[in-house]
């Protein structure tokens, strides 16, 4: 209307009071012209405005339905996460029906002990419109499965491993000796000591290629090298015998920028020989001395550590083991062979025991493998499996005479166990522990010097040794 109205303001009355003689007709025209012009956009206008809201109460339905879709589908997984505590075994896939959606949990066995489960929703607004949304998570059955950390695995194990066959082996540089080994494929971490305090101590393998790794970084920690290593998540955590810091940590989040980034210093001069880690809390072992010799340290924040409790062993603590509940500690001590923590709470570690093996001999290594068995190695040349289901009454089942000193173990639940040892003629030893009371060896190979630890992933095994030949690279036959 308004710009009809301008129209004919544009045709003003003459000076003597006549008014134009316009064309009628024409005049006419135009006006009908406007009026369907501003009709047309009337039209459109609303329309518009139609569709906007209608359009806006779909979009709003389907986030509803989307929304409540995700939440049945959070609900399946979690149905299914509490059936996995009582029965794992139990686990299969299902479907069923609730309003417009359907329901489905799709089961799928990954190894022996893990599950992936996939809770599918899906559903329709239209017939042209279908619509779903999945959510994935892996269940492990706690009853058996090691936890992060232990040395042990489920594997799997595939191949002939009554023949193991080496794929490479590195030179880690002149003067220094792998100590421990560590593998987050695809790379291995190896910890040195050097015969001169400028040369790296701890050295990072690209294993992508299992025949020809390559280093991509070396850290000089500055003096004295590093005994023993252990990743978890994004950190490595070291023992050394370095007097300012027994416990270094590392950040391995870019593995070929690894860069320290934390330290503890223990009061004392006691050399840091063994590290694990369980959530927040690093567990250090120490050389022997009139101090303590294992520290509970606080890493949640690696770069501001601090303690947490100590406990006095009477002797060098060389090695930890982990289950779900217990962390077990063995030792040089004549009367405190395996100490034992409770670590429900991580955060506040507890003593539980303290167990006498009567072997007479420094134990060096030890292995934890569900549901309820240690192994042992020592000094003497032997492994001695101990039935730890209840840590207030444990018993050592026989001995098993390994012709080395066995410096650290890796095992597969009821299965094998792989042994880095100083025999001179077995270095690397697979031992059948299906039956812990009847152990046999399985294979061996030999290498020039002393192994000194091992590492698993993926069939393949890492070892480090005392040379400047530092890690070996070995898997099973085809």
């Amino acid at each position: 209307m308004v710009r009809v109205l301008n129209f004919i303001a544009k045709f003003p009355a003459s000076p003597t009071g006549e008014t134009e003689n316009l064309d009628k007709n024409g005049m006419k025209g135009q006006i009908t012209l406007e009026i369907i012009i501003s009709l047309f956009i009337l039209v459109i206008s609303i329309s518009t405005a139609i569709i906007v809201s209608f359009g806006g109460q779909s979009m709003t339905l389907d986030t509803q339905l989307s929304n409540q879709a995700l939440y049945l589908s959070r609900q399946g997984l979690e149905t299914y996460r509490s059936l996995s505590k009582q029965n794992f075994n139990s686990l299969t896939s299902s479907s069923s029906t609730q309003d417009i959606y359907l329901k489905e949990i799709i089961v799928q066995n990954i190894g022996s002990s893990t599950k992936k489960i996939t809770s599918r929703i899906s559903w329709k607004t239209e017939p042209s419109r279908p619509q779903k949304i999945e959510l994935t998570t892996y269940l492990t059955d706690w009853k058996i499965v090691p936890p992060i950390g232990s040395s042990c695995s489920n594997g799997p194990l595939t191949g002939d491993w009554s023949h193991p066959r080496v794929l490479a082996s590195v030179d880690i540089g002149s003067g220094n000796q792998g100590t421990d080994v560590a593998v987050l494929f695809p790379y291995v971490y190896v910890s040195s000591i050097a015969s001169q305090s400028s040369k790296p101590d701890l050295i990072v393998f690209n294993v992508s290629s299992s025949t020809h790794p390559t280093i991509v970084k070396s850290i000089d920690i500055g003096s004295d090298g590093i005994n023993s290593i252990f990743i978890k998540g994004n950190y490595l955590y070291a023992a050394s015998p370095n007097v300012n810091k027994e416990l270094i940590i590392f950040d391995i989040s870019n593995p070929t920028s690894t860069k320290e980034v934390g330290s503890y210093n223990v009061s004392g001069s006691a050399d840091g020989l063994s590290i694990t880690v369980f959530g927040n809390t690093a567990a250090l072992g120490l050389a022997g001395s009139s101090g303590k010799e294992i520290y509970f340290i606080n890493v949640a924040n690696p770069s501001s550590t601090s303690f947490i409790s100590s406990y006095e062993v009477g002797g060098n603590v060389n090695d930890f083991a982990l289950s779900n509940q217990y962390l077990y500690a063995v030792s040089s001590d004549a009367s405190n062979d395996i100490m034992t923590f409770d670590i429900t709470t991580s955060s506040s570690p507890l003593y539980v025991s303290t167990y006498n093996l009567r072997d007479g001999t420094e134990d060096i290594s030890v292995s934890y493998q569900p549901p309820g068995t240690l192994f042992v190695g020592n000094l003497n040349n032997l492994i001695v499996p101990v039935d730890v289901t209840d840590p207030l009454h444990m018993s050592a089942y026989p001995n098993f005479q390994t012709g080395g000193s066995v410096k650290d173990l890796f095992c597969f639940v009821g299965n094998l166990t792989f042994l880095a040892t100083t025999n001179s003629n077995k270095e690397f030893m697979i031992i059948n522990t299906a039956n812990p009371a009847a152990i046999s060896e399985y294979a061996s190979l030999n290498f020039p010097q002393e192994a000194s630890g091992i590492a698993f992933n993926n069939n393949i095994v890492y070892i480090s040794l005392r040379s400047n030949d530092g890690l070996r690279i070995i898997t099973s036959s085809p």
